[in-house]
Parts: structure tokens; C-alpha cells; sequence
């Protein structure tokens, strides 16, 4: 078993799915709950800790557990555990979680200060919980890395990079880093060797790294650091002059030598801008200018110097005059229910149609809107323009859909958002079912704040759908806390998912852990068969992207509506299998709340079948079944007899028995730990034969208790008027004898 020591995985977009596992367990067990995580062989330090029972531990502290301590520890096997002068870890119930390359994260634990003692059920709740907190880690590690150099990705560096931005006094620094002269390399050595190249590139770039720095790739050659607690500017340039040594030495691909340098740019927070993609655009704008001088060198982004060679699109006077003259445009993407193949929506998507310049996409004008403002007015036109646009479909007698317009955090938290959006609705007749309103994860930052709006939204009875899910830096706990519709999985994992093994696993996790919490899925970003084949075999709810149509200018969907309304036979794939799959993921979700259910009610319901002439138990679940201290691993592929006395093993297997040859109404009274029970035994036939035999228990604890003081009772006053009729037939006697 592998230890993870150095570059773990941060806790931060899973602090509180880690909470509540850690409530979960602490209520469960009635103790102290924490999250260890591994720093070295001998010493875990604290990262989530939930006080009980009188034992105090601070986040932070390093506790000497060893991962041999996975299972119980007590004070009469082992030394206790010193955690400050007067607290003490007296018991210990800990449980491995795991990584899926079998590297060990950390450990969940249950700790006391006073001696304790756990039955076998209480070690297997543990591992599940931990098994489950393990799913939510490895869901977040290949969501915030990137697949080829194991860096951190883009999503991951807006989160950290928003939460640096949220501390009043934080000061940090942004390089982005672009390898010179790198399609050169790929004709050379070919795409696999560029690949190697860049993992090569990648491990002499981390050297070079400091402790709680970041570094990340955030495209094809592009790499960015982002250095937090920046005491001096010039440690940033010293940094960037080290990254450029590293990369001096030739580097060995296919046997061939390649020399490579770097174009540097740097920029900071928050003189030259408050939010990433603006450090990142001046920062990128300032490694260009390296490059236009000869390259392999460090440039600092300067306002004073630079904003002659700005383009005119990053001047807000541009912005402003573009909204007054009507120069903003939405062209519309369709948008598809992958298991009729039917046209649901469409997505309004805003472009400028510069007069100089042509039609200008939103990436290049959208992050100097949302840092000057002008983002809210932009926001507002769109919004009214899209519901416009869907109602005038509507009153042309076309077939209702859904359109979708994206929302920025900057617009989501103005104030008034809600009645902007509902004044709209009225004005423009358009019924709030077919709107919907696209929002990315960076609007979960203010949590408490985003609930109350996503409230007030939804009461409108507007669709709320999350945009780019995966690549954002957020808690997955907003997913089961806030009025979401769907989730739309980002093009990035899309596009190699058919072939990539990371992107497709990730892929269908989002898609089960969506349907499991009754919400939709679309993917975005499809672009070719294979990726639309597999997401329809995973049950993806619907899709859109280039393989469909292309997003078109109002009057274009307009014209080209009826050829859009359906996609099997426009492209070819009227044959795509579909139906199917959606059976079956219904079916594993009815099997998966009907699994729930049984687990829920009071009693226990299990399946035994015959096997080799022994009678196993093939399924066990229920609350009662943990009430008498066993679990379902106890149970489950095996005989009475190898968790019941040999006594109470034989009596069940008798009834058993009877019921497996036919016999109808077959029931037994037991009882297990004090736990009396009642048990009915009926025969489960497929083709005439019995398969299985179905049992269900009830507890009648009670029942036998008051049967058993009546005939206490009963028996009581048997003796009593026994007694009494003694007596009597005594004074008789005496009577007759005097």
C-alpha cells in the first residue's frame, strides 16, 4: 500500500462533503470524528476534524497514527496517544481511505479519551464511510488534474485563485509560461513525442516551484504558476529566471536532442486586475510581447507601457458605445434529448459584430465587461433579446423549446437580479419553463448568498442549469443543497472521452451521481459520432456541439428550425441505440431506491438460494439486522451456521428447507442479542421452478416482552388463587373438624 506524501491532493473543493461524512460518523458512533490525511510514514496531520465526547483536536496538529493502526487500538494493546498536555487518545477506530491507484490518502477515525471497545459492525460502517469518501476524493483529484503531467488544470487554479481574491490582504502573482518555437517539436518527433516533451518539461518546472505555490497547465504548451503570500515583485522574476535555466538543457526525445526555451510573461494581484482571466489575459499579453523581441525571456506586465499596443476591444468607452448602437448579436446552438433524438433548446450565445474588426467571439470581450462592469447591462440585453427571440418562435407556430442564457457570477449577485429577470418574463410573454439560466460554479463562492437567489429564481419557475461542471473549484455539496436542474459536463472531458480512460470515467461518475440526485445531463462540445455514441450508451440525458449545427444568428435557426427539430437521420444515425440503455439505467435506479427503501424500514428482508446443496444467503438488508449487531458482509454468500449457533442455524435451515420443497406460509419465531423477531419465509419461482426463497423479519421484541410479563402475571395469580383455594379448603377442614 503506497502512501501519499508530498503533492496531495488539496481537501478544498470537498470540505464539505468531508464535513458532513464526519457528522455522519460522529452521530453514528456518539464519539469524536476526524480526517487524517498522510504527510509521511510516521506522522498524519489533521486536515477536518469534528469535536465530541470531551476530546479536543485541533486542525492542523500532526498525530503519530501509523497506517498499521487501521483497525482498533485501545489503551490495554497499546500506549495512548498524547494530543496536548491534557487530552489523550485512549481508543482508536480508523478506517483507510484510498485512492483508486491504491495510494493511501488518509485515514477516517473515531477517537475517544476513554477506553472503548467496537463490534464487527461498527469496524464495516467505517470502512463504507470511508469507501465513500474515497469515491468523493478521486472524483475531485481527476477534476482538478491535468491527464498528461499530472499538474493542476485550469478549473482547479480559478478556484484557488477566487479564494486568494476573497482575502483582503492577499497579494499574488500570475506567470504564464509558453514554450517557444513547440509545433516545431511535434514535426519533428510527432504528437506522442511532443507529449513526452511535455511531461519532461513539467518535471523540471516543479523543482522550481516553492511550497504552497501552484503550478498548472492551462493549455497545449501554456503552463501558469500562481504564487500566493508574494512578499517582493522581484521574487515572481527570480522564479520565471529559474524556470528558464531549468528548460536551457536539451531535452531527450526518441533519441533525438531538442532544445527548448520559454516566453514569460507575469502579472499581479491586484494592481494590474482582480479576477484570473484578466491577470492571465495581461500576463499572456505581456509573454507575446517577449516573444515579438526574440523570446526565451521574462516580461512584466506594465500598464503605462502597454496599453498603446491594447487592442481597441479592451477599452470600456468600446463596450459601451457596441451596446448603445446594437453592434452585440446571440446566435443560437441547438440543443438535443439524446433518447428521442428531438430538438429541446437552444443556447444564446453573444457575439460582438465589430465594424473593424468582424464578429468578435465573448471570450475576448467578456472578462474586460465583467472587470469594468458593463457585464450587467450586456447580461440584461442578452437575457431580454433571448426571451424576445423564443416567444417570437412560439408565435410563429413553431414547437416550444427551452432557451438558455448564460449568466456571470457578476450578474447573478447584482443587485435585483430577480426582478430584472422576472420584468422581463413580463414583458415579453414568455412562459418561465422555457427559460433557463446558465450559471458557472464560481457563483457557489458566496454559498449562503447564491442559495437565496437560486430560491427566488426558481419560485419565478424559471431552469436553473450549471455550466462547465468539472472543471470548476467548488464544494459538490451545493449539488444537493441548491434548486439545480441540470448539470452541463464541460467540452473538455467530452472530447477524448471515447479513448481516454480518465475523461471516461469522469464522464460517467457525473452522469450517475446526476441521476442519483435527480438531476439532468448535457454534455457540451460534441463533435463527432464516437463521443455521441458513448454518451448515449452512458446515459447522458442530451448533448450539443459542432456535430449537430454549428450556432446559428436568429434568423438562420429560424429559417433551418424544421431540419433542426430532429438529428437521427439528418446525420446518418437514426440506428444510434437508445432506448435501451434508458431502461436499463431505470432500472438500476428503481433497483437502487428500492435497495434504500428496504434498507430504511424497521425490520429485515433477505434471499436465499441453494447452492452445491447448501442454502446461502444471496442478499441481507434492513435496519433491525444492524439493531442485533450484524451486518450484510456477515451474512451475504454464506450458511446459517457460520454466524448463528449451530442450534439456531439448524432450526432455520429446517424452515428453509420446507419452503424451498413448496410449502406455502412457512414462519419461525428467534431471537439474537435480545432482539426477538418474527420471520416469513416465501418461495420465488421463475419457469414453474423455485430459484430463490425471500424471507422478511419484524421485530416483536415488544410483543414477547408483554406476552412474557402477562404470563408472569398470569402466573402470579395462579399461585395466589392457588394459595387462596388452600386456605379456603383449610378453613373448611377446620370448620368441619371444630
Amino acid at each position: 500500500m503506497k502512501n501519499s506524501t508530498q503533492d496531495a491532493m488539496p481537501l478544498h473543493p470537498f470540505e464539505d462533503a468531508l464535513r458532513d461524512m464526519l457528522e455522519l460518523v460522529s452521530r453514528y458512533y456518539g464519539k469524536k470524528a476526524c480526517f487524517v490525511a498522510h504527510t509521511d510514514e510516521h506522522a498524519f496531520r489533521v486536515l477536518e476534524t469534528l469535536n465530541a465526547g470531551g476530546l479536543h483536536i485541533e486542525k492542523g496538529i500532526f498525530l503519530p497514527i501509523h497506517e498499521s493502526y487501521c483497525g482498533i487500538v485501545h489503551s490495554g494493546s497499546r500506549e495512548p496517544v498524547e494530543v496536548t498536555e491534557n487530552a489523550r487518545i485512549d481508543s482508536y477506530l480508523g478506517a483507510p481511505v484510498l485512492l483508486r491507484d491504491g495510494t493511501m490518502y488518509g485515514t477516517l477515525c473515531v477517537l475517544d479519551s476513554q477506553p472503548g471497545q467496537y463490534s464487527e459492525a461498527d469496524i464495516a460502517y467505517l470502512q463504507k464511510f470511508a469507501n465513500h469518501l474515497s469515491y468523493v476524493l478521486e472524483l475531485g483529484r481527476m477534476s482538478v488534474r491535468d491527464a498528461l503531467t499530472g499538474l493542476y488544470n485550469r478549473g482547479f487554479m480559478n478556484g484557488v485563485s477566487a479564494d486568494l481574491a476573497n482575502m483582503t490582504d492577499a497579494k499574488f502573482a500570475v506567470l504564464f509560461i509558453d514554450l517557444d518555437r513547440f509545433k516545431s517539436v511535434n514535426d519533428t518527433v510527432g504528437c506522442e513525442g511532443g507529449d513526452l516533451l511535455l511531461q519532461e518539461v513539467a518535471k523540471r518546472l516543479k523543482p522550481c516551484v516553492r511550497q504552497g505555490e501552484l503550478l498548472s497547465r492551462v493549455g497545449g504548451e501554456e503552463f501558469m504558476l500562481l504564487i500566493p503570500k508574494l512578499n517582493e515583485r522581484d521574487d515572481a522574476v527570480r522564479i520565471a529566471e529559474r524556470m528558464l535555466e531549468a528548460l536551457s538543457e536539451p531535452f531527450f526525445i526518441h533519441g533525438q536532442a531538442l532544445r527548448m526555451s520559454a516566453s514569460i510573461g507575469i502579472a499581479f494581484y491586484p494592481e494590474d486586475g482582480r479576477e484570473l482571466t484578466i491577470l492571465m489575459k495581461k500576463a499572456n499579453h505581456s509573454m507575446y510581447q517577449v516573444k515579438k523581441e526574440g523570446r526565451n525571456n521574462v516580461r512584466v506586465f506594465d500598464e503605462r507601457k502597454e496599453t498603446g499596443d491594447r487592442p481597441p476591444i479592451e477599452r470600456e468607452d468600446d463596450l459601451r458605445h457596441a451596446l448603445a448602437t446594437g453592434q452585440f448579436v446571440l446566435h443560437y446552438q441547438p440543443q438535443y434529448d439524446l433518447r428521442n433524438q428531438q430538438l429541446t433548446g437552444a443556447e444564446a450565445l453573444i457575439r460582438w459584430h465589430h465594424p473593424d474588426l468582424g464578429l468578435i467571439p465573448p471570450s475576448s470581450f467578456i472578462p474586460l465587461a465583467e472587470e469594468n462592469g458593463t457585464i450587467n447591462d450586456i447580461g440584461t440585453w442578452a437575457l431580454r433579446e433571448a426571451c424576445q427571440q423564443n416567444k417570437a418562435w412560439q408565435n410563429a407556430g413553431l414547437a416550444p423549446i427551452t432557451v438558455a442564457v448564460n449568466l456571470s457570477a457578476r450578474q447573478f449577485y447584482q443587485p435585483g437580479l430577480v426582478q430584472v429577470v422576472s420584468r422581463i418574463l413580463e414583458e415579453t410573454e414568455l412562459e418561465p419553463r422555457y427559460l433557463e439560466l446558465e450559471l458557472t460554479e464560481s457563483i457557489m463562492i458566496e454559498a449562503e448568498q447564491a442559495l437565496i437567489v437560486l430560491r427566488a429564481l426558481k419560485a419565478l419557475g424559471v431552469r436553473i442549469s450549471l455550466d462547465d461542471f468539472g472543471v470548476g473549484f467548488s464544494s459538490l455539496s451545493y449539488l444537493r443543497k441548491f434548486p439545480i436542474d441540470k448539470l452541463k459536463i464541460d467540452k473538455s472531458f467530452i472530447q477524448e472521452c471515447p479513448v481516454d480512460v480518465n475523461d471516461a470515467t469522469i464522464v460517467k461518475m457525473i452522469i450517475n451521481m446526476a441521476h442519483n440526485l435527480k438531476l439532468s445531463v448535457m454534455a457540451e462540445g460534441v463533435e463527432d459520432k464516437d463521443q455521441l455514441t458513448f454518451l448515449t450508451q452512458h446515459v447522458c440525458d442530451g448533448a450539443q456541439g459542432f456535430l449537430f449545427q454549428k450556432p446559428l444568428p436568429g434568423r438562420a435557426f429560424t429559417e433551418k428550425f424544421h431540419e433542426l427539430q430532429s438529428f437521427g437521420q439528418r446525420l446518418g444515425l437514426s440506428g444510434l441505440p437508445s432506448n435501451r440503455f434508458w431502461l436499463e439505467e431505470g432500472l438500476r435506479m428503481d433497483r437502487e431506491a428500492l435497495q434504500e427503501i428496504i434498507r430504511l424500514q424497521e425490520g429485515f428482508i433477505f434471499k436465499v438460494a441453494e447452492r452445491d446443496g447448501k442454502l446461502i444467503h444471496t442478499f441481507c438488508e434492513g435496519k433491525l439486522l444492524f439493531r442485533m449487531g450484524l451486518v450484510p458482509e456477515q451474512i451475504v454468500g454464506k450458511e446459517a451456521k457460520e454466524f448463528l449457533t449451530l442450534a439456531d442455524a439448524h432450526r432455520k435451515e429446517a424452515c428453509y428447507r420446507r419452503a424451498w420443497q413448496g410449502e406455502e406460509m412457512v414462519s419461525y419465531e428467534s431471537e439474537l442479542n435480545g432482539i426477538y423477531y418474527l420471520t416469513s419465509l416465501r418461495a420465488i419461482r421463475k419457469g414453474g421452478e423455485i430459484v430463490e426463497i425471500i424471507g422478511t423479519s419484524v421485530d416483536i421484541t415488544v410483543r414477547r416482552n408483554m406476552e412474557l410479563a402477562l404470563m408472569q402475571s398470569e402466573e402470579k395469580y395462579r399461585l395466589l388463587t392457588d394459595q387462596m383455594l388452600r386456605l379456603a379448603s383449610s378453613m373448611d377442614d377446620d370448620g368441619q373438624s371444630g
